[in-house]
């Protein structure tokens, strides 16, 4: 999950460098076009909300009859359009969906994503605006993936309107991802740089700095279905919410855990088989491009294939989530 040398990280922290691992690890994100594009459903209408100081830019799909309004919150490293793919299956079904871009990312303002806290605040920010909106009689749910996930998670104590959730591949507090990724890579060592990481987290987040997600599952009882895929390693076990599966104590939280081969990492549950194996052949050969003739092979590749959906696992989702909203 976290793309930056373990050691460089331990080395900052042991230096009283908390606030430049945040800047290292937390900064703008303006993702290149790696791979096939996706142009989404059509009839976005475009939004604009308050986070902060910020601005964030997001999209709105109206569905008829709709059965209510599915906010999707993307991850760390991510913006929106990472799940349009989603948002078009859910929309179809008879979802209003809403996604946007976080703080620091994609179409959204900010000079940094600051930090997974952040990710918190943004859907803060998100479910605010849709109390006011022309959407604002209709039962909420959430999608969050990774970070977004989590944010997911830890609103629900704060926001009791939402109905449920959809979670997967969350982890249980920021700081605990961030030591145990440092951790995996640099070892015992990585307990020395503890007391730097809480006490940037603290400076960056004050009172809202890291929550946990499985005391916000526990609090609210709002159905929340957990999924996890088997061979996730961007999120290491121990901080995984999977991790926390014998914390997780609300009757109303459920587990569904992904072993697929080629769909059970971090970022690959919801897409077909078909699919996973034609995103890996895709990505091997385009690694395998010089930069300039890479847009020309993405451009010529199959996208529908590209982002073939689990049919199955999708509709799983979708009926947990109609249940929800009924009860």
């Amino acid at each position: 999950m976290i793309a930056v040398s373990s050691l460089l990280v331990l080395c900052l922290l042991l230096t009283g460098g908390g606030l430049l691992v945040f800047r290292s690890l937390f900064g703008r994100w303006d993702p290149e076009t790696v791979l096939p594009v996706y142009a989404g459903p059509e009839g976005a209408e475009e939004i604009t909300f308050p986070s902060g100081d910020n601005t964030l830019t997001g999209w709105v799909w109206q569905a008829e009859d709709p059965v209510g309004l599915l906010v999707l919150c993307h991850g760390y490293r991510g913006v929106g359009r990472d799940h349009l793919a989603e948002a078009a299956w859910f929309l179809n079904r008879g979802w209003t969906v809403l996604c946007y871009d976080g703080t620091g990312a994609g179409e959204s303002q900010g000079s940094a994503v600051r930090g997974f806290d952040q990710f918190r605040l943004d859907l803060l920010a998100a479910l605010d605006w849709a109390e006011t909106s022309p959407w604002k009689e209709l039962p909420v749910v959430l999608y969050g993936h990774s970070a977004g996930g989590w944010a997911a998670a830890t609103v629900l104590r704060d926001r009791p309107q939402v109905k449920g959730a959809v979670i997967l591949s969350a982890f249980d507090t920021p700081v605990e991802v961030m030591y145990e990724t440092v951790r995996v890579g640099a070892g015992p060592l990585a307990v020395t740089g503890y007391p730097s990481l809480w006490a940037a987290e603290g400076l960056l987040f004050g009172k809202e700095a890291n929550r946990s997600a499985v005391d916000s599952i526990n609090e609210s009882g709002i159905p929340v279905l957990l999924v996890y895929g088997e061979t996730d390693e961007a999120v290491p076990s121990a901080a995984s919410l999977w991790g926390h599966r014998e914390e997780v104590t609300s009757p109303a939280a459920l587990w569904l855990t992904v072993s697929e081969e080629g769909r059970s990492g971090h970022s690959d549950l919801w897409f077909s088989p078909e699919g996973a194996a034609y995103r890996t052949e895709v990505a091997a050969a385009a690694e395998a491009l010089a930069p300039a003739d890479r847009e020309s092979y993405l451009a010529g590749t199959d996208t529908a294939r590209y982002w073939e959906l689990d049919q199955h696992f999708m509709t799983v989702l979708d009926l947990f989530l109609r249940k929800c909203v009924k009860e």
